[in-house]
């Protein structure tokens, strides 16, 4: 069973999209299997992370989706990062104010 906090939720769609599209589902940092408490991280350092991967994986700009948390952490990313972030999708997303 996926975890809330894990990109596995996305699994039953990954399949779909990368038939059409490359498709990149990390774990927010402390997220997932690998979850650990730690320190609060806040949304910027989210966005300076997804930015920093996309650098890594050579990826100029994207289509950005979160859901939950990653919602938040999504706009974030777009409001930081405009010219990375070629579409903004938003799936019961937090992102009203800090976490």
């Amino acid at each position: 069973m996926a975890s809330a906090t894990s990109s596995d939720t996305w699994r039953p769609v990954l399949g779909q999209l990368a038939q059409n599209y490359t498709v990149v589902a990390p774990d927010l940092l402390g997220m997932g299997a690998r979850r650990s408490p730690g320190p609060t991280i806040r949304w910027p350092a989210y966005a300076n992370g997804m930015r920093d991967l996309l650098s890594v994986l050579e990826i100029d700009r994207a289509t950005v989706i979160g859901h939950s948390l990653g919602g938040g952490v999504a706009a974030q990313f777009a409001y930081q990062f405009p010219e990375r972030c070629e579409r903004l999708v938003l799936v019961g997303s937090g992102g009203s104010g800090d976490p």
